[in-house]
């Protein structure tokens, strides 16, 4: 038995299909959560700190460099996601 009777139709379930820039955006948080790359640039810091790798100039200059990826991959994120940053890094 139907609430609105016998002839009333039922309702369609419209199924969504991500678009790319979803999909994209999700391989792209998904591969960033897999890539260990917070625990690594921590790591490469502690040994740093404690003498264990050597800070020349080169070093610190590929470091610069990733943290400046990183932080272009988080404003790309972030954007994407349309939420608003808190706080800077």
């Amino acid at each position: 038995m139907r609430v609105f009777g016998e002839d009333a139709s039922p309702r369609k379930v419209e199924r969504r299909q991500p678009s790319v820039d979803q999909a994209a955006l999700a391989g792209s948080l998904g591969a960033l959560g897999q890539s260990r790359l917070a625990s690594n640039m921590n790591q490469i810091a502690k040994a740093a700190h404690t003498g264990a790798l050597p800070a020349t100039p080169e070093l610190l200059e590929e470091l610069r460099a990733a943290c400046e990826d990183i932080r272009q991959m988080r404003s790309a994120l972030i954007e994407a996601l349309g939420i608003k940053p808190v706080g800077t890094f």
